[in-house]
């Protein structure tokens, strides 16, 4: 079976959801949030505040405890 030829991006976005807010998490969360054809749709971590924060400044429509 042969695919058609693409020029690197996807028709539909990467939908990604980041667990844990810690560190690598928020390494993930920039990076996601810069790269093309990825769209953040959900966020879990424990800390509420820092959820709340982190999902506002991504534009992320999901968060979970």
């Amino acid at each position: 079976m042969s695919h058609p030829p693409t020029n690197g991006t996807p028709e539909q976005p990467l939908k990604v959801g980041v667990i844990g807010l810690g560190w690598a998490g928020q390494q993930h969360l920039d990076a996601y949030s810069r790269a093309p054809g990825v769209e953040l749709i959900a966020l879990a971590g424990l800390e509420q505040e820092l959820r709340g924060e982190l999902q506002e400044q991504h534009g992320i429509p999901h968060a979970f405890a």
